[in-house]
């Protein structure tokens, strides 16, 4: 059976209030004021206290209810009676000083008639004048040094009811008297702390409204409050706020255990009374909202749930928005503008403003916000998500507070499969993703552009927004290394991190150090070589990142073909190996120095392991289109990047196979996506410079757009899309080997190429002086010439596998033949190179192709000598018309794949 919960004490001898239970048959309704005036004039004491309760009962006025009340309501008209009849209420008075002689216990009586009669004249303007009297009555000495007097006593009816009076005096007419309120009170009482603490019992029900029935913390924070309010004036207000501090931080004692409705009314006084009033110094706002405060209105983050029902009320949501308001915008409440990265000087007097002797750091960084920078030990983001934007929000107002963040931040870097640790990991990770105060370099924008500081910030201040000084290179070693795979994750997307916070860090103080104009011993430029120096020291090796990715992306489970679908291993496995890529290639990005001297060779990546299996994702026909995108086609691009930054990669080192046939595999020159795009500048790497297209490197991209062509001649159905499938690979390992075969012996085919040029079987007297126009970049790559002896081989051969490749081969040569001729001066190389490719296919030459074949390569050269003359003769009318012979040979091609 549970306990009821303990009910406050009810004095001896005190009546029924007439408020709670059934109305008794003798309750009494007062008509008119007089009735009123007779009635607490009796000398009875029994008789007063009943009547006074009767008074009070029809007085009364909730505070929920004040606004619904008309200036013509019973109550405001029994009350103006009762004021005509007795002006300065004489009979209260009278009552008050009877019940403390006769019944002391009843004396709140008296006192919650006072208070009950002011609330209620206090509503509407009309009616004020009618208070006065009263109201200079109890500001009058005695009156005042009784009230104070009551505070005191160990009766609680007693002191809730004075606070209601002296509450209802300090708000009477829009506070027309506050200022003598605040004389009269006895601020220098020091057992008024003890009413911060008086709650009532079992007060923890929120669906009862503080303010309805309120205790006494509430009736003493709502008394102190008011002097903080927009009525107040503004001299009571700085004198409060400069004499009594200790008042205004008993507010906040212990308020996470306040009800709702109470603490919103507290954050929202301390807003709109004091830090949206211009009029009091920023200097006396600040005192206030020091450690004390801040560590109490913290607490509150703990409730976060809605406390009332039918309305959003959460306590967590409250003293967030409070928190962002305050330390999260320079210039507004506790924050401050600061120097980035550069430290505070000893003697700025920006700092004087706002530093109190309590809020002076002892011990620790010289900051422009040394109230933020200890609030930040009390904060704890990594068990409540409010806690993280609102130190996400500080730190990108604040920069300064990064650096010394870390040693007090309890974060648990020690690599372990715990959720502490994966929390902290990747806060830390949300830390460093922080952009750089590039703002914070400048002195200021004057008339000729920007001027930059001529000294760059603190190594130890950049350092400690780049790599958290608690993540060693240990712990780091150590999560690379975990057995556990999403421990290794989150420590090697924490270190990428690291890397990309570094190299934007590199970039910006380059573009400092270029502004300025400085030389290899400059500040900016040294304070990168120390930046660089401590960077690799606190990162772990080239090695291990090398060890790290052999086993991540060279696993069996990556290198296996044998599900069209991924399971949920191989997608954790592409995911981790997708990261193990991207830090790779930052190390080659931002430290290239460091692979460098590892002299790993990353272009066994693309022929094994990974690269194997993303090569099978473009080959591959019966995979759906949702498994060809995601971690796949990230690994995908970071391999080609890192393809691309490497300095080590020989793409013709024989490891079974060219790494180049892979390379044209994923290239395709009508894909706009990322792939393509990086493929083709790796491509333009690889082969640009070389001996084949040094002549003109722009002749590359004619070389790679008519791979299209090719892939589409390989197929037998016209309408079909162009796949990578068998006969494409074998193409493409063809036209490997024939780069492979002319970079041998470059000079031999070139020869073959200018002497193509000068042929004397196609020259007339009229073209052979055109010869002489054509400068080294108007010919061929060499790489044609190798390509047409490829080709006559072809036409010669017998094996029936081939017969597609020959008209690949003439299908692509059409294509590459028909752009070279475009950047030349006439088209006479080109219907050369079409007159070698008639004679190969003549039927002395290549009598052993099927006539099909024949026919539709035939087709292909006739094609590309009408294109030619209609580059030579635009106006030219050129009919195309389909052959029966390609037909034919298509026919004969399905017969082959038959056997």
């Amino acid at each position: 059976m549970s306990r009821s919960q303990p009910q406050p004490p009810v004095p001896q001898n005190r009546p029924k209030s007439p408020t709670k239970g059934p109305k008794p048959k003798h309750f009494i309704t007062f008509q008119t004021g007089l009735d009123v005036k007779k009635a607490l004039s009796v000398s009875d004491i029994t008789q007063l206290v009943t009547n006074l309760n009767a008074v009070r009962s029809q007085l009364t006025v909730f505070r929920n209810e004040a606004s619904l009340l008309a200036s013509d309501d019973p109550k405001f008209l029994l009350a103006k009676g009762y004021l005509e009849e007795s002006p300065s209420a004489t009979e209260l008075f009278t009552a008050w000083d009877t019940l403390a002689k006769q019944s002391i216990v009843h004396l709140h009586l008296a006192l919650g008639v006072l208070a009950a009669l002011l609330t209620l004249l206090s509503i509407h303007q009309p009616y004020h004048v009618l208070g006065v009297p009263i109201l200079r009555a109890l500001l009058a000495p005695q009156a005042g040094r009784r009230l104070n007097a009551h505070l005191n006593s160990a009766q609680t009816d007693l002191v809730l009811v004075a606070l209601k009076l002296w509450n209802a005096m300090s708000d009477y007419g829009a506070g027309m008297e506050k200022k003598s309120v605040y004389e009269a009170f006895a601020w220098t009482n020091k057992s008024l702390f003890r009413l911060f603490h008086m709650r009532r019992k079992g007060s923890n029900d929120m669906t009862i409204d503080p303010f309805i029935k309120p205790d006494i913390r509430t009736l003493y924070i709502t008394f102190v409050s008011g002097f903080l309010g927009t009525s107040s004036p503004p001299a009571v207000k700085i004198a409060f706020l400069e004499a009594h501090r200790d008042m205004f931080f008993g507010i906040f004692k212990r308020i996470s255990d306040d009800h709702y409705l109470l603490i919103r009314f507290v954050l929202e006084g301390c807003w709109e009374g004091i830090w949206s009033d211009n009029r009091v110094k920023r200097t006396l706002k600040v005192g206030l909202f020091g450690d004390e405060v801040l560590t109490q209105l913290v607490k509150l983050y703990t409730r976060n749930v809605s406390e009332m029902p039918g309305e959003e009320s959460i306590p967590a949501d409250l003293v967030h928005h409070f928190f962002l308001a305050l330390c999260t915008r320079p210039g507004i409440g506790v924050c401050f503008r600061d120097g980035g990265w550069y430290p505070r000087e000893e003697d700025e007097g920006a700092i004087d403003e706002y530093s109190t002797n309590d809020n002076k750091p002892r011990g620790s960084r010289k900051l422009y916000n040394p109230i933020l920078g200890r609030f930040l030990k009390h904060l704890r983001p990594t068990e409540d998500a409010r806690q993280q934007v609102l130190i996400i929000r500080m730190f990108q107002s604040c920069t300064e507070l990064v650096g010394g963040y870390w040693t007090s931040s309890g974060l648990a870097m020690e690599p372990r499969l715990s959720s502490r640790w994966l929390i902290s990991t990747a806060w830390a990770t949300s830390v460093i993703s922080l952009p750089v105060p590039v703002h914070t370099f400048t002195t200021g924008n004057t008339g000729w552009g920007i001027d930059y500081n001529s000294d760059p910030p603190p190594l130890s201040s950049a350092l400690g927004n780049i790599i958290p000084p608690v993540w060693s290179r240990a712990m780091i070693t150590k999560g690379l290394q975990n057995v556990s795979q999403l421990v290794q994750y989150h420590t090697a997307t924490c270190l990428t991190r690291c890397l990309q916070k570094y190299n934007a860090v590199r970039k910006s103080y380059k573009t400092v150090a270029l502004a300025l104009e400085e030389e290899s011993s400059g500040n900016w430029t040294t304070r990168i070589n120390e930046l660089e120096t401590e960077v690799k020291r606190r990162i772990p090796t080239f090695e291990v990142i090398v060890g790290f990715v052999q086993q991540k992306c060279i696993s069996p489970e990556l290198s296996s073909q044998d599900s069209a679908h991924l399971s949920d291993q191989s997608l954790r496995s592409l995911m981790i190996a997708g990261s193990a890529l991207r830090l790779m290639l930052l190390y080659h990005k931002v430290l290239p120095d460091l692979p460098a001297d590892a002299r790993y060779d990353v272009g066994k990546l693309l022929l094994t392991g990974i690269g194997k299996r993303v090569l099978s994702f473009s080959t591959a026909s019966d995979i759906s289109p949702e498994d060809t995108v995601g971690f796949k086609v990230l690994c995908h691009l970071h391999i080609l990047d890192l393809l691309q930054h490497s300095e080590q990669y020989i793409w013709n080192a024989t490891l079974g196979q060219s790494s180049l046939r892979h390379l044209l595999c994923i290239y395709d020159p009508t894909d706009r996506s990322g792939a393509s795009e990086h493929c083709g500048a790796l491509l333009h790497k690889i082969l640009a410079q070389s001996a084949l297209f040094e002549h003109d490197p722009g002749e590359l991209d004619i070389w790679l757009g008519a791979l299209r062509a090719a892939n589409t001649g390989l197929h037998i159905d016209a309408d079909e899309d162009a796949k990578i499938d068998e006969n494409t690979l074998d193409f493409y390992s063809l036209l490997d080997g024939c780069i492979r075969n002319c970079l041998k012996s470059p000079l031999e085919y070139v020869e073959l190429s200018i002497s193509t040029l000068k042929s004397a079987t196609e020259m007339s007297a009229g073209i052979a002086d055109t010869v002489e126009i054509y400068d080294a970049s108007s010919i061929a790559s060499p790489l044609l010439m190798a390509l047409l002896k490829e080709f006559e081989t072809l036409t010669k051969g017998e094996n029936d596998s081939r017969l597609l490749m020959a008209l690949a081969v003439a299908t692509y040569l059409r294509q590459v033949v028909f752009g070279i001729s475009l950047k030349q001066p006439n088209n006479h190389y080109g219907l050369r190179i079409a007159t070698r490719l008639e004679y190969h296919c003549s039927s002395s030459n290549a009598g052993s192709l099927p006539q099909p074949v024949l026919v539709a390569i035939q087709k292909e050269i006739r094609l590309l000598r009408n294109l030619l003359h209609l580059v030579e003769a635009p106006s030219q009318t050129i009919e195309m018309q389909d052959h029966e012979g390609m037909v034919n040979f298509r026919i004969v091609i399905q017969r082959i794949e038959e056997r």
